[in-house]
């Protein structure tokens, strides 16, 4: 809690001159809330979430490709031909256009293997 104090204290220098207060009240509540926290919480930066529904849907390969399934295999199967649901049946690498999507909803996508 010393070490918060101390920071307060510069804070208010910087922004209460001459009696007269320039801090914003959002300001005075982000204070309040940063002061409630513990210790600990204050100093590390906030884990980022992996997108759960992306994680069950794609798989990183030791090289860190990303991998989907095939669109077009669940259903509606009669009229395909087997060469085509055969062709269909594997795992194909994400395309070049939605890699950035796809790395954003896996943050940390090197430790999932």
């Amino acid at each position: 809690m010393h070490g918060f104090l101390f920071v307060l204290q510069l804070f208010l220098q910087r922004y209460y001159v001459d009696g007269m207060s320039h801090i914003s009240v959002e300001q005075l509540r982000v204070l309040k809330k940063i002061a409630r926290l513990p210790l600990e919480r204050r100093k590390t930066m906030p884990k980022m979430k992996t997108h759960r529904a992306a994680a069950k849907r794609y798989k990183v390969t030791a090289s860190g490709k990303i991998l989907r399934r095939s669109a077009g295999t669940k259903h509606l199967l009669q009229h395909k031909s087997v060469s085509r649901k055969r062709r269909l049946a594997g795992m194909t690498e994400v395309s070049e256009t939605h890699l950035n999507l796809v790395s954003k909803e896996l943050p940390y996508k090197k430790y999932s293997r």
